[in-house]
């Protein structure tokens, strides 16, 4: 509940008209004028005798700025507000007379992914999240580690132990909630995530093409092989650039990033595992590579 003179001329004339306007205490006609109650003028008359009001509903107004502006506006055009509330009247049992009231639109997607994540929003909001915390990227990611919030609340992880997983101000919830999401994409501790290999210049691209369609990220996927054991990527005459095979039963697939005749890698399941946190070759290549230096 908040004086009508703070919230009035806010939202433009329509969203004035969606103000609930609360009558003055004690008896607000004894003060009012005579002249504007004989006019029966309820819009003049208003100012006088109600002095406090309750934003309730911006969903209208909203809807016109969009119509009135669709030309201008990038969709799916979204729009969300996060602010303390107080309960004009007695609070029915189990409600609070003060609280925090969330007003979330989203125009131009059919996606059921807004929905469920505001669920989790407001799921993070009720365990004790910040407000601060709550605003993410152009594409709704939070924190260092850019979860989206139904991710934070499966996987983020108190690596400090101070009962908080804070993946915004603290480095070690970052990498221990990353590392949560690695496990849980299937990475295998004691494997490589993948190698450089030389392929040779008689090698038949065709006998290794896979004829499966992924069902996400599809364009990222049909450049890879279809699955092989270390053992027979040997047969085939592929050596690694650093002489080493690792286990002969580890599966793998070829990508050649930079086309023919240029360095190509062998990639194991746990390659899969940093796509499932960002669907690119060229990201999960620079992340392997980047391990592999810090590791050596």
């Amino acid at each position: 509940m908040e004086n009508l003179s703070t919230l009035t001329g806010k939202y433009g004339e329509e969203g004035d008209k969606l103000l609930f306007k609360i009558l003055n205490n004690g008896d607000y006609l004894k003060e009012a004028d005579q002249e504007l109650l004989a006019e029966k003028s309820s819009a003049k008359l208003l100012p006088k005798i109600a002095k406090r009001g309750l934003r309730y509903d911006l969903t209208v107004p909203f809807a016109r700025y969009v119509v009135m502006n669709r030309g201008q506006l990038t969709f799916p055009f979204k729009r969300y507000q996060i602010q303390p509330v107080w309960r004009a009247d007695r609070p029915q049992r189990g409600r609070y007379r003060e609280f925090y009231q969330c007003d979330a639109d989203v125009i131009g997607s059919d996606s059921l992914l807004f929905e469920a994540e505001l669920i989790a929003v407001l799921k993070m909001i009720d365990r004790g999240v910040p407000s601060y915390a709550i605003t993410g990227s152009w594409a709704g990611a939070l924190g260092k580690p850019q979860f989206l919030p139904s991710v934070y609340l499966r996987l983020a992880g108190d690596g400090d132990g101070d009962g908080y997983a804070d993946i915004w101000k603290s480095e070690v919830d970052a990498m221990t909630s990353i590392a949560n999401y690695l496990l849980n994409a299937g990475w295998r501790r004691d494997e490589p995530w993948g190698f450089a290999v030389d392929v040779p210049s008689s090698f038949d691209r065709g006998s290794v093409r896979t004829n499966l369609v992924a069902p996400r990220c599809a364009r990222v996927f049909a450049r890879h092989s279809r699955w092989m054991r270390v053992s027979e990527w040997k047969k085939l005459g592929l050596v690694p650039q650093k002489g080493a095979w690792p286990n002969d039963n580890m599966q793998a697939a070829l990508i050649e990033p930079d086309g023919e005749g240029r360095t190509a890698y062998l990639l194991g399941s746990n390659y899969r595992a940093i796509l499932d946190y960002n669907c690119s070759n060229f990201y999960a290549l620079s992340v392997g590579l980047l391990a592999d230096e810090v590791r050596n």
